[in-house]
């Protein structure tokens, strides 16, 4: 055989490999597959907005519905599968309850209401890696914290009015930002959430500061010896300082008074005391270590009771009712170990939730939800907070960070027989 005839030979080889490619890509509709060239070089296709939700994820592909967010089951609703920041229901509109939340990976800021099915981005600027968020009433001021070079950052972000963004026609929110003081430790907003107590360690110990969100008008209204205090600021004349619970070490809370200063012990000589004041300031749930295990206890400042909960939980896992009578919290399926809560908050341990209302006049304890029932997923739920009307509830789950949401029934008063 020739050359030449080697050669014509090879080129039809050829032809027909090409026609064959063209072919089998008419048969699939001549559509490309997504991650082909865009893969390789994003940056063609511009920005997809959808490429940035923390929402629903498409669930008619046969997958496991129950594991998907935006499905409901049993008043139960994953909301986003993506860990987030913090999130906290705030005051945009009067027909339903609207939550806020900052996706942790970008920093950018969802709204969802309570009927809604998609979380909306609302902002265009990037602040990743934030670690925990408090938000103003109306949603249009937060505090967020990060870590940066191993020290914890303080900063205050606006809302600011909205910009058209290069690759869509939605009107995104910018943020203006300031730093507050370093040194913050830790930080309470007031009932209002329009002002802040935080704390600083110093090497004498604590100073406590109230100022406003964005750390003007600062004013040092406490001091301490001891540099390390969970605080809260549930009343408006009332601050409560409460020792880091630990399993090794008696535990105290104390009020003091936003006008004056004044201090006053609550309680005390508790082991790995945890605990909450309700928005009435006179009831206190907590929870403590005891021979038989960690328990839950309801006290009344003014009447003086101390009664137990039917419910072993951690008092950080509960939240108040706005009207002070109903208690909202995750309780593990499962003994509480030891060692907690100290294994608990350093991430050794995760709980399996369930989720109970605890109504405080009637003493009733209602079994709310199950996660792990109703998903298949078990959920160590953190951050409780409670809509004004009592209609829902959301938390994050602390183990993969994801956010979800409880329509909560109407409650019902037992009455006797």
């Amino acid at each position: 055989m020739n050359k030449k005839l080697i050669i014509i030979l090879i080129i039809i080889l050829v032809i027909i490999l090409i026609g064959g490619l063209f072919i089998a890509g008419r048969g699939n509709g001549g559509t490309e597959e997504p991650g082909g060239l865009f893969s390789l070089f994003p940056f063609g296709r511009g920005e997809d907005s959808t490429e940035t939700t923390s929402g629903p994820v498409n669930t008619d592909n046969g997958s496991d519905a129950g594991t998907a967010a935006g499905v409901t089951v049993s008043g139960l609703r994953k909301i986003t599968t993506e860990p987030i920041s913090g999130a906290d229901f705030v005051t945009v509109s009067t027909t339903s309850a609207t939550i806020r939340f900052v996706d942790k990976a970008t920093g950018h800021i969802f709204e969802i209401n309570s009927q809604g099915q998609t979380p909306k981005r609302i902002s265009n600027t990037t602040i990743p890696q934030l670690e925990k968020i408090y938000w103003s009433e109306r949603g249009d001021e937060l505090i967020g914290r990060f870590v940066k070079d191993r020290v914890v950052n303080t900063i205050h972000m606006k809302l600011t009015a909205a910009t058209t963004t290069t690759f869509d026609s939605e009107n995104l929110l910018g943020i203006e930002s300031t730093f507050l003081p370093s040194g913050i430790e830790s930080i309470a907003l007031s009932p209002t959430k329009d002002r802040i107590f935080y704390t600083v360690t110093s090497g004498s110990g604590a100073v406590g500061y109230t100022s406003e969100l964005d750390g003007t008008k600062a004013a040092n209204v406490w001091n301490s010896p001891l540099k390390y205090w969970s605080i809260s600021w549930p009343t408006g004349t009332k601050i409560t300082l409460n020792t880091p619970p630990s399993s090794e070490s008696e535990g105290y809370l104390f009020s003091m008074s936003t006008k004056g200063g004044s201090m006053e012990k609550i309680l005390g000589g508790k082991t790995a005391l945890s605990a909450k004041v309700a928005p009435n300031g006179n009831l206190v749930v907590y929870s403590e270590k005891t021979a038989d295990g960690t328990s839950l206890a309801l006290l009344g400042i003014k009447e003086g009771f101390d009664i137990g909960v039917g419910v072993r939980t951690l008092a950080d896992k509960c939240t108040w009712s706005a009207d002070s009578l109903f208690l909202f919290c995750s309780a593990p399926k499962n003994q509480i170990p030891l060692n907690a809560p100290d294994s608990w908050y350093q991430g050794i341990v995760q709980f399996n939730d369930n989720i109970f209302r605890i109504s405080v006049g009637g003493g009733s304890v209602e079994l709310l939800a199950e996660p792990e029932v109703s998903f298949g997923q078990a959920v160590d739920a953190v951050d409780l907070r409670i809509s004004a009307d009592n209609k829902y509830l959301i938390f994050i789950n602390k183990i993969d960070g994801a956010l979800w949401m409880l329509t909560v029934p109407e409650f019902v008063e037992e009455t006797a027989d």
